[in-house]
């Protein structure tokens, strides 16, 4: 197992692998929908992102990062998607209200803000 230290705005991480990855899921547009991911990375504040989310379109455009160490992406945010972030557990939900057809693609989960380890799911949306 590899460890990786970064500073991050005057801010220690210490990445870790992660301890829950996401798992592909099919849903109903207009459903909720839930991808989870956790690592056991602490934060000397909860003001820095241990983890990051990432989404890749059905068609393979890399539509950028939902949620990293800027915070959320206002694009999704305005839809109704969110991250709900528990420091104390490391849990970083990616969470869907109710899902569009936009929203299947592959979303990748990464520790240390975008550094440490990987994992990615898909979300298929039944239109």
């Amino acid at each position: 197992m590899t460890l990786s230290l970064y500073v991050c705005l005057g801010l220690q991480l210490t990445s870790a692998p992660l301890t829950v990855r996401p798992r592909n899921t099919v849903v109903v547009q207009g459903e909720r929908a839930v991808l989870h991911c956790q690592t056991n990375t602490t934060t000397s504040s909860t003001a820095a992102a241990a983890l990051s989310w990432k989404f890749t379109s059905t068609d393979g455009v890399d539509k950028g990062f939902i949620y990293n160490d800027d915070g959320q992406n206002g694009r999704y945010s305005e839809r109704g998607v969110s991250v709900h972030i528990n420091y104390t557990s490391g849990d970083h939900p990616l969470v869907f209200n109710s899902t569009v057809l936009a929203d299947a693609g592959t979303y990748t989960c990464q520790d240390g803000g975008g550094i440490g380890e990987a994992h990615a799911a898909w979300i298929a949306v039944l239109g």
